[in-house]
């Protein structure tokens, strides 16, 4: 469980956090943006499967106090060990630490639209990301710590990382947990749209929007009739704010 948890928080991290907003990719950016894209992905995929790899051994380690080699089957009893070794230890935190090093890398290389008054910006998200890494990395020093923790510490530094990232990429004064769902953000939604309307369906319309009414482009090309007949009666640009179009 938590190594799909682990998993989860990479996607989500890579996908939706990393390659959202992005301004200018890497590629298109310089020619060493773009080495830099791509050199980062192979080390980031190997240390990911490495990590990958060694955690389906810590999985069957039955060094915890609780721990009942019994319960894994018959398949998994004699590959189920008393202690995991400390090559294997710093393979899966190595691992974990260079893949989110390597994140950081990719994240760097492209050029993000910048926030309106974000809560953190993406450079010192950055930095506490390696340094969330580095962490990571230095954990199998600890020799005290069993499989069980070693994993627990290990997700819930990255699932830090997730809602660290999440938190920086929203904005001042809105609500984090809540933002697009309440109904007070959504009366703060506005729509802009340019319409050519005569100055009698132009009064019409601004009624209909005080009133409150969510008036759609279908109506409003029954109520004109046809959009050459709008175009030719003395038509105007309208600039509305409010409705639904």
């Amino acid at each position: 469980m938590l190594g799909l948890i682990q998993a989860f928080a990479f996607n989500w991290i890579y996908f939706e956090i990393d390659a959202y907003n992005v301004h200018v990719h890497a590629i298109r950016r310089h020619w060493f943006s773009s080495l830099m894209w791509i050199n980062a992905h192979l080390p980031f995929i190997m240390a990911y499967i490495l990590a990958a790899a060694t955690l389906s051994q810590l999985v069957l380690a039955h060094d915890c106090a609780n721990a009942d080699p019994e319960t894994l089957g018959s398949k998994y009893v004699e590959e189920s060990a008393e202690h995991v070794s400390r090559a294997l230890r710093w393979f899966y935190c190595g691992g974990l630490g260079v893949a989110l090093i390597s994140m950081s890398i990719i994240s760097l290389s492209h050029v993000h639209k910048r926030l309106n008054k974000p809560r953190l910006r993406k450079r010192p998200r950055l930095v506490i990301r390696v340094c969330v890494a580095a962490i990571i990395i230095c954990l199998p020093l600890a020799d005290s710590l069993s499989s069980l923790s070693l994993v627990s510490i290990t997700t819930a530094l990255v699932i830090f990382v997730l809602f660290l990232d999440l938190f920086g990429n929203s904005c001042e004064g809105d609500r984090f947990w809540s933002g697009g769902f309440c109904a007070e953000e959504k009366r703060k939604c506005t729509y802009v749209a340019n319409c050519k309307l005569s100055r009698h369906k132009r009064r019409q319309l601004k009624k209909a929007l005080e009133r409150g009414e969510k008036i759609s482009v279908d109506d409003l090309l029954k109520r004109t009739g046809s959009v050459s007949s709008i175009e030719s009666d003395g038509s105007r640009d309208l600039e509305s704010y409010g409705g639904q179009f």
